[in-house]
């Protein structure tokens, strides 16, 4: 089962970066997760909401 990032559009498994028409196609079937990169990204932005107080 392919494993993509639901927010980058990423294959977790090899990296790759994939277009609209890749995502579309490979979606159905597949499991959903977020990659390292958009995981940092948006622990930061979560961060920033603590500091806003």
């Amino acid at each position: 089962m392919k494993r993509l990032c639901a927010w980058c559009k990423k294959d977790l498994d090899t990296g790759k970066q994939l277009t609209d028409e890749e995502y579309k196609r490979l979606s159905e079937g597949a499991t959903h997760g977020m990659c390292p990169d958009c995981y940092d990204k948006e622990v930061r932005k979560l961060e920033g909401l603590d500091k806003r107080k």
